[in-house]
């Protein structure tokens, strides 16, 4: 039986979508950062960088597009991806390409996201853990494009 907390459990943007810090090694590693949904808007100035987690809406566009076209200088807009759309990317990539299934789970104190190979081993070398789901995900899908195992690319049909 499901614990009570984890039935009513709604979606919560800052557990929800990876830290700031992950999400930008994500868009330097190559992470799409078109499709709408959740973003980091780091402004930058003389007091320091301010950090905001922002819905992106169809209803916005006029903001976004401002937004999206100032200088760097002062502001970045960087993807911050659902702990559904860091699913989608290793099922995609890792399950359909390389054979391997990949899941994320509650440990400890936090969640553990692990690899299992087709004859169903633990690739222990293919682990992560933190505190939230989607940054273990995010953990996970950064330690597989920097090991080369995996790109961001969908292939043609």
């Amino acid at each position: 039986m499901y614990e009570k907390s984890f039935l009513l459990r709604t979606f919560s943007p800052e557990k929800d979508v990876p830290n700031v810090k992950l999400c930008r090694r994500l868009k330097r590693l190559g992470y799409p950062q078109d499709g709408g949904g959740w973003y980091w808007i780091i402004y930058h100035d003389d007091d320091g960088d301010r950090y905001q987690l922002v819905l992106e809406r169809e209803r916005d566009k006029k903001f976004w597009n401002m937004l999206k076209n100032c200088s760097e200088d002062y502001r970045e807009v960087i993807k911050a991806p659902t702990i559904g759309e860091l699913g989608w990317w290793l099922s995609f990539h890792w399950t359909s390409s390389k054979g391997r299934v990949f899941y994320s789970m509650p440990f400890d104190k936090g969640f553990i996201c692990e690899s299992i190979d087709k004859d169903g081993f633990i690739d222990e070398f293919i682990e992560t853990k933190s505190e939230t789901e989607a940054d273990a995900r995010a953990k996970m899908l950064i330690k597989l494009l920097e090991g080369g195992f995996i790109q961001f690319s969908i292939p043609k049909k």
